[in-house]
């Protein structure tokens, strides 16, 4: 004997055999409907991509160590660094800063309707009651649905993936991109350089003053105590020398390190290392029609078992609806016909 619960399914599968015409009828409207949908209508994606190489050089880390550690035995917080990790190209891909000129630039490409000529808020046809508005409205585009970055934590490569309806304009974004990218990066080392070296030149500056003054001192305390047997003299004079031998020693090293900076600057004048650069693509890398055609086909076949399953249960409660009115109206007139 089968359970309640098994055999409704049961009638709800010959339910469906019963309309097994209707069903396949509806069924194959909705493949044609999905299969124009896939191929027909869904826009057309193209992706460009472009990988990157940052440049974050064992000289520069070890550059900014040395300052550091320099600058902590002074007395200075010296509390920026010159190394540069794909973790910070990544932010910097998907910053106001970096987006808001690629999404005003004008672009000029080809398409079926025509050249099209314009920023991207006009290619996106944003609309807005202030241009504040369209622009915050396409960097959220542009964030959400246009940029895609992936970093190989293996080796440091960055990937950039950029997608659009257009496949011209897919490639020229991306490169507008990096380009300024590599603007940003290289005003940053500038900046980075420049607060260094003001910071190495000060320091040597000083330094030198303070070397001077020493070295004065030291001659006037000989003059004034000719006699070296005096312990007095003694110990002054090995603390005026220790002093010199200091400042002496950390002279040398702010001037090496000077050196050292202008050679590292000359360095990384290219911080960025384009390995592929982004070309439009000759293949669309969405919708995957297939894929999309099964998908929607698994789901619409569940909604058909679905609707053929609440007309069944309609059905099934019309009909006990009807037999509880007859058999009430039976009992009704049973009633009056046993009535004296």
């Amino acid at each position: 004997m089968t359970s309640p619960e098994r055999s409704e399914w049961h009638n709800l599968f010959l339910f469906i055999i019963k309309h097994k015409k209707l069903n396949i009828w509806s069924y194959s409207l909705l493949f044609v409907l999905t299969v124009v949908y896939a191929f027909f209508i869904m826009t057309k994606q193209y992706t460009a991509d472009i990988s990157i190489l940052p440049s974050a050089s064992s000289g520069t880390q070890n550059l900014s160590g040395k300052l550091g550690s320099l600058a902590s035995l002074a007395g200075v917080n010296f509390g920026f660094s010159t190394s540069r990790s794909p973790e910070m190209y990544q932010g910097i891909l998907y910053s106001r800063r970096l987006l808001e000129p690629v999404i005003l630039k004008n672009y000029n490409f080809p398409t079926n309707t025509g050249d099209f000529s314009g920023n991207l808020i006009e290619f996106y046809k944003l609309t807005g009651k202030s241009q504040e508005e369209k622009i915050q409205k396409a960097l959220k585009i542009m964030r959400d649905y246009v940029i895609v970055t992936n970093i190989d934590e293996d080796n440091g490569m960055l990937y950039l993936s950029v997608t659009m309806k257009h496949p011209v304009l897919a490639a020229e974004v991306a490169n507008t991109m990096i380009a300024i990218l590599e603007d940003i990066v290289l005003n940053n080392l500038q900046m980075e350089f420049k607060e260094q070296d003001d910071y190495l030149k000060n320091r040597i500056a000083l330094i030198n003053d303070s070397l001077k003054i020493t070295e004065e001192e030291l001659k006037n305390f000989l003059e004034k105590n000719p006699d070296p047997t005096v312990p007095r003299f003694q110990i002054e004079q090995l603390r005026l020398r220790r002093k010199i031998e200091v400042q002496s020693a950390v002279f040398i090293e702010l001037t090496k390190q000077l050196e050292l900076l202008n050679i590292q600057n000359f360095v990384n004048l290219s911080p960025l290392k384009i390995l592929d650069k982004a070309y439009p693509p000759y293949r669309k890398s969405r919708p995957k029609r297939i894929f999309v055609v099964i998908t929607l086909m698994i789901l619409l076949g569940f909604v058909q078992i679905g609707v053929n399953g609440m007309y069944y249960i309609r059905r099934k409660f019309s009909s006990s609806m009807s037999t509880d009115v007859r058999k009430n109206y039976n009992a009704d007139n049973k009633k009056i016909i046993s009535q004296p």
